[in-house]
């Protein structure tokens, strides 16, 4: 099943050793590397049976992923220089203004040729500050403040320093409230949005379950077409609107000014074992800020780049570090009497964690982090995950564990090259219960709309695909009064803005008559979970228990239509669709696996003599 995307890899590999070999030709190593990469990669192809032009186009958009990526690589690294100018510029700026402040020139410092210009600084400090953030000013500030500490000052100096170190946390303390008071107005203004959809929504999720009249399907008081129709145009108008204003944009950058900048080939290796990887860094670094690993997590390889020790030969043959010399030996290493080694390159691994395996929460991160997690519980999660599944092998496709890492990705669809199925979709264990239900969705959208047999398959964009798979599962989800605009917003916004969309009213249309196709068959698996759950209450204190019955447990699932349970010992109040039910005849392996059910043991507890006596007594 995961034929292409291992070649994908494999492809990769052998582009970065071209590009090694070329680079350092007279390295034989390189060209070792290179042929050895290139005969797996023409053995995987042999062996995957891809049609020729299926191959042609693989290769052609791996080659350009990594052009794209080594443009924005190089883009970063021209980002950080600037950036490392701009600092060492502003910490120049802000000890000249300090060394103002503490009145006498300061003893063994030498004057700026520069008089010091107070509105020429804070013009140029405010610009630093717009451009890079208040935290990072904050940081630099610091680093002025201590390294101004270690000077030979007079106890005027020092006084008046410390004032200027009371100034600056009160400053800082300011800006923190300032930012809280900033998020709770986003939540508020989140909230009210939230409000405003699910006020309009056809269900909020509480209804499920309450009884047989609040059925699903309601075609008698609502127009589901009329409805989607809405929805769509709503969220189309937001992404108009949606953008990333220069306070989002600073409080992003920011954020991402904490992390260490990797090299390229280590940030190649970083995404080549865990897709889509953002912010990373070690287990102590996530750690020292409030942002543990999560248990269980695999760390992502690294190289660390680490310097031998300079070492001589001594007399009797053995290497031994210069700096464990002897003075004797010393003396002979001056003369040139001994064999020297230079300090040499090498390199060990490290492990790195992205910021999607650690504790962090969605409201810890920037409003336009890219990717960003959709946090929150869903009700009846169970009932909705099992309607979306069943939908799922309505059209042929299992749902199940991910078949390799996820990294930051929330789903992944992954074709069958066996012909037996119409494909697999995984969801990433990492994921909330909202992020499952719409990850899921967006799955079955891209299944439905963009399956490799489909006709659309090839002449739709990557982005018109995403356009129109999140606009479904965004509009489903709303339908049933799930709220996901903030994380729907962003993911279409950086699929679409600057994108050309070819023939958007087509492609809306897909989008609904998709999205009204999977409200109909949600509403139907719904509407028939909650009967039989309904019957079930009625019917558990009702069933004569008998001792010549096989007993089984319901693990998650309702009764199957065909299952005609003949008693009940134990119904576990609280806990969704979830019961001890009784057979006359042993259930096969095979309807076991279908209703959902185990064996259960009986145990011999004083209720369960008290329902059999009970039992007993209605039979005589």
């Amino acid at each position: 099943m995961n034929t292409e995307k291992d070649l994908r890899r494999k492809y990769s590999e052998l582009l970065f050793a071209k590009q090694n070999e070329q680079r350092y030709p007279e390295q034989k190593g390189y060209v070792k590397e290179r042929e050895k990469i290139e005969r797996q990669y023409w053995d995987a192809v042999l062996k995957s049976k891809l049609p020729k032009e299926q191959l042609e186009a693989m290769e052609k958009q791996v080659i350009n992923e990594l052009e794209e990526f080594a443009g924005l690589y190089k883009q970063n690294v021209e980002n950080d220089l600037d950036s490392d100018k701009d600092r060492e510029a502003f910490k120049k700026l802000f000890m000249q203004k300090v060394l103002e402040e503490l009145s006498e020139p300061v003893p063994n410092q030498q004057k700026e040729a520069t008089p010091f210009n107070k509105q020429q600084y804070e013009v140029k400090a405010k610009e630093f500050e717009q451009k890079y953030g208040y935290d990072v000013v904050y940081a630099l500030k610091r680093e002025v403040l201590d390294e101004i500490k270690e000077m030979d000052l007079t106890p005027a100096q020092q006084e008046k320093l410390q004032q200027i170190e009371t100034e600056l946390e009160k400053e800082r303390k300011m800006h923190q409230e300032l930012v809280e008071t900033q998020k709770n107005s986003k939540k508020e203004a989140s909230s009210q949005r939230a409000n405003n959809r699910t006020m309009e929504a056809p269900y909020k999720q509480s209804e499920f379950l309450t009884g047989v009249e609040n059925d699903y399907t309601r075609n008698n008081k609502i127009d589901k077409k009329q409805q989607v129709e809405h929805l769509t145009n709503e969220i189309e108008r937001d992404i108009e609107d949606y953008f990333a204003t220069p306070e989002r944009l600073k409080e992003y950058l920011s954020f991402i000014g904490n992390f260490h900048q990797y090299s390229f080939r280590n940030t190649a290796l970083i995404h080549s074992q865990f897709q889509g990887a953002t912010a990373v860094a070690s287990a102590k670094f996530w750690k020292d800020n409030g942002f543990p690993v999560k248990k269980g997590e695999k760390g992502i390889q690294i190289l660390v780049p680490n310097k031998t020790d300079p070492k001589f030969k001594t007399e009797d043959g053995k290497w031994k570090r210069i700096e464990d010399a002897t003075d004797e030996e010393r003396e002979k290493l001056e003369a040139n009497q001994l064999e020297k080694k230079r300090s040499r390159p090498s390199f060990s691994v490290g492990h790195v964690f992205d910021i999607s395996q650690t504790e962090a929460t969605s409201s810890d991160l920037p409003h336009i982090f890219p990717n960003k997690r959709l946090d929150g519980k869903v009700e009846n999660y169970k009932a909705t995950l099992k309607s979306l599944k069943n939908m799922a092998n309505e059209m042929n496709i299992s749902v199940g564990e991910p078949f390799d890492e996820l990294g930051a990705a929330k789903g992944a669809f992954y074709n069958d090259d066996s012909g037996k199925r119409n494909g697999h979709i995984s969801l990433n264990p990492r994921n909330s219960e909202l992020q499952n239900v719409k990850a899921l969705l967006h799955e079955l959208a891209h299944a439905k709309l963009h399956h490799v047999k489909h006709k659309n398959h090839q002449k739709l964009s990557t982005a018109e695909k995403e356009f129109q798979t999140e606009m479904t599962a965004y509009t489903v989800a709303s339908y049933f009064g799930m709220d996901t605009s903030d994380y729907s917003l962003s993911y279409l916004a950086n699929w679409t803005q600057g994108k050309d969309l070819h023939d958007k009213e087509k492609l809306l249309q897909g989008v609904r008559e998709t999205a009204t196709e999977f409200i109909g068959a949600m509403e139907e698996g719904l509407n028939k979970q909650k009967t039989m759950q309904h019957e079930f209450e009625e019917n558990k204190d009702t069933i004569n228990h008998k001792n010549n019955l096989f007993w089984y447990e319901m693990k998650e699932s309702p009764i199957g239509d065909n299952s005609q349970p003949k008693g009940f010992v134990d119904w576990r109040e609280g806990e969704g669709m979830h019961g001890i039910v009784a057979y006359e005849r042993k259930l096969t392996a095979d309807e076991l696996a279908e209703f959902g059910m185990h064996p259960y043991e009986k145990k011999k507890t004083k209720e369960n003599n008290k329902q059999k006596e009970a039992a007993l007594s209605m039979e005589a």
